[in-house]
């Protein structure tokens, strides 16, 4: 009873997406559909990630902990990632943007348990410095300041996975 859905994308490679009890969709190349991990591996299935990317309350704990660090350690670079871009006062930002992410997102996803792998929460650390990039320009204040506070995280999550989730819950991101 599995179905292909066709999804034309130009010069795309084809992939299947198996989901449990639902149809198999076949689609041209998830990188351009720009799709987190998250969003397209069931939860039953086998994973693909390196066993210590998968989340548990203590691995998710410790993350919070991590992100909140960095954010008041950079409180005056991360002031305008925090929230979400205000669409009233920035009415340009949506044409630019199709999928904002701000560290209040993924704390509150963390909070909620959202995300079931590292790599996902990587992927959206790194939606903020792209949408930065994408609506203020590669060398503006904000996108340089996107980069450096991404690459500050990225750096203190896979510090602290290579260790087994242990870290020095005063880290900071610098390690």
């Amino acid at each position: 009873n599995t179905q292909s859905l066709s999804i034309p994308f130009p010069q795309t490679q084809i992939r299947n997406i198996h989901f449990p009890r639902l149809q198999t969709f076949r689609i041209h190349s998830i990188q351009i559909l720009n799709l987190s991990p998250w969003e397209v591996i069931p939860s039953n299935s086998p994973s693909i990630y390196h066993p210590n990317s998968i989340l548990n309350k203590t691995i998710i704990n410790k993350l919070q902990i991590l992100i909140k660090n960095i954010i008041e350690t950079y409180k005056d670079q991360i002031q305008i990632f925090l929230e979400p871009v205000d669409l009233i006062e920035w009415e340009e930002y949506s044409k630019w943007v199709y999928s904002p992410s701000d560290l209040s997102l993924i704390l509150k996803r963390l909070r909620n348990e959202w995300y079931r792998s590292i790599e996902a929460i990587m992927f959206d650390v790194n939606r903020i410095e792209g949408n930065a990039v994408a609506f203020n320009g590669v060398e503006s204040k904000i996108g340089i300041d996107a980069r450096k506070i991404k690459n500050r995280i990225i750096k203190a999550i896979r510090y602290m996975m290579n260790n087994n989730g242990n870290w020095n819950e005063g880290g900071n991101g610098n390690k």
